[in-house]
């Protein structure tokens, strides 16, 4: 049966609005895509050690909270170092998913419990390329460059720029009121023991200007490269250790394929 001029206009503005509606459901699958974490939420603790004494512990997560991600912690003295130190140190960045990279937004340091309480903030304005710290409630600005870091993403950018398949990387870190360089390089593959098990493991060490300090960390591919343990020698020669004690079911998962 022919259909009049009526019937044929309505099919045709039916196809075109049911054509837009599916374009928009696939643009905003695709946008969803490109702002999906690179990590799941997860929970790790470490114990820290001086020399072969267990001194601490800190607890880290990651969260997902709406639009943004909240990566905090939380440090404690354990064992004999509790005797003599009260202190109780709080770490957050909240950062977001911006082009295929972490952006931070806002990173809070407090330190309570000793003999001096302590607390500090970065807020990042990426429109002004300028980071404002706060420190006692003294504030100033410093400029940034695009792809700047707090101190704390700073391990997640590396365990997702390891995933990636980079084995040579350098961040730009705004700390303490100034614009820091940080270089790691893989040097090596290492079978690791820690109290949260064994993992083979990429070893990296920090690249530093002067050889005052040295800092290796050795980060676990079948936890999404997370960092299992961490050195690092003082310029007197102390030893203090961080080593994985448990970690989530989340990042047991296999890790993302090199790009």
């Amino acid at each position: 049966m022919a259909l009049c001029w009526k019937d044929r206009y309505y099919w045709i503005m039916t196809y075109q609005v049911l054509h837009r509606l599916a374009l928009a459901w696939l643009l905003a699958l695709a946008a969803g895509a490109a702002l999906a974490s690179p990590l799941p939420d997860f929970e790790v603790q470490y114990s820290l050690r001086y020399e072969d004494v267990r001194v601490g512990e800190a607890v880290y997560r990651l969260a997902r909270q709406g639009d943004s991600y909240l990566y905090e912690s939380r440090s404690r003295p354990v064992g004999i170092a509790a005797w003599f130190r009260k202190d109780r140190v709080q770490e957050h960045s909240q950062w977001v998913w911006h082009e295929e990279r972490i952006r931070p937004l806002q990173y809070l340091y407090r330190r309570t419990g000793g003999r001096s309480d302590r607390d500090a903030e970065l807020i990042f304005d990426w429109d002004a390329l300028q980071v404002e710290n706060r420190v006692e409630g003294h504030p100033w600005q410093m400029d940034i460059p695009p792809h700047a870091l707090d101190k704390m993403v700073v391990t997640l950018v590396l365990m997702h720029d390891l995933a990636r398949g980079l084995r040579d990387v350098e961040y730009a870190i705004a700390d303490g009121g100034k614009l820091k360089t940080y270089r790691f390089k893989v040097v090596g593959e290492e079978r690791v023991e820690t109290p949260a098990g064994s993992f083979d493991t990429l070893k990296l060490e920090r690249m530093r200007d002067d050889n005052k300090r040295y800092t290796a960390l050795w980060c676990a591919p079948e936890l999404h490269y997370l960092p299992v343990k961490l050195l690092q020698r003082e310029d007197d020669d102390r030893i203090i250790t961080s080593e994985l004690r448990s970690v989530t079911d989340s990042l047991r998962q296999s890790p993302p394929q090199d790009q």
